[in-house]
């Protein structure tokens, strides 16, 4: 009985943690001016830090360890293609950080400002003409004089940022 206690404990406090996680990743933090940010998520940041160290564990495997099998050359080989895939997802994890990063999107009330490559913008919400989703889950949002904004849908705060601009586009199709 103790032992299936434990075990039941221990799913309990994991999945207590994971909840937690999921929760403080979606909520926007509001600096002391009122503005609310896009950050990466702890889903980026566990992305990121459980890749590298499964390609760090693998790669340690495939250099010092080897494996003694009959198949092992093909288990290497299969090894080695892990090691990519991996590497490569992490990589791309590491690249949505910085998309995220770099685009400073930020919002207060009706006002939007963002990042783009001629300097930041600023806009109002309401200007918001079109919203969709591309293929891989990126939000892309049109404003009336054609400025795009690119949300990551899994960055800290998005959820709360593409349910006010849905809503003010709603809101104008309707008036």
């Amino acid at each position: 009985m103790p032992e299936n206690f434990s075990r039941l404990l221990v799913v309990v406090i994991a999945a207590g943690v994971v909840a937690t996680l999921g929760l403080l990743g979606t909520l926007p933090r509001v600096d002391k001016r009122g503005w609310r940010h896009l950050k990466p998520s702890a889903m980026h940041w566990t992305g990121v830090g459980l890749g590298t160290g499964l390609t760090l564990l693998f790669a340690y495997i495939w250099l010092f360890v080897g494996s003694t099998r009959p198949d092992a050359e093909r288990q290497m080989n299969i090894l080695f293609w892990l090691i990519v895939a991996f590497g490569s997802m992490t990589i791309v994890v590491g690249f949505e950080i910085r998309a995220i990063v770099r685009s400073a999107i930020r919002w207060r009330g009706e006002t939007l400002s963002f990042a783009t490559r001629n300097g930041p913008q600023t806009l109002l919400l309401s200007q918001a003409a079109a919203m969709r989703v591309q293929p891989l889950g990126r939000v892309i949002v049109t404003f009336d004089d054609g400025a795009i904004v690119k949300i990551d849908p899994y960055a800290q705060g998005a959820e709360t940022l593409i349910e006010d601009i849905t809503g003010r586009i709603e809101a104008r199709r309707t008036s």
